[in-house]
């Protein structure tokens, strides 16, 4: 994701959104669902001509699937904090879906 004209923090909380509406189980028909990986890389930083935007957003991307999916990471200072948080709340949702499910994890 490139952007411009967006707020660091407005562009993170959208970020936010999109990655949890794609992560959502769709369901295809009454007894299958599926869920469908997504990791998002984003650069924002004005200064930077397009094709370093681009470089800065493919970074991002790169990491953000490096660390498991599922996150987005921004290219920049909130990029730890924010794919951090992402991460500890993915792994909540899918130790409630085991539960739900009936499928405890293991050590």
């Amino acid at each position: 994701v490139v952007v411009a004209g967006i707020a660091e923090e407005a562009l993170a909380a959208r970020l936010a959104a999109l990655v949890e509406a794609l992560s959502a189980p769709y369901a295809i028909s009454d007894q299958v669902s599926v869920e469908v990986g997504v990791s998002i890389g984003a650069a924002r930083n004005p200064e930077l001509g397009f094709e370093a935007l681009l470089r800065e957003a493919d970074h991002a991307l790169y990491v953000a699937k490096s660390g498991g999916g599922q996150h987005y990471v921004m290219a920049g200072m909130l990029s730890q904090t924010l794919s951090l948080a992402n991460l500890a709340r993915e792994h909540r949702r899918d130790a409630a879906l085991r539960r739900a499910r009936g499928l405890t994890a293991r050590r």
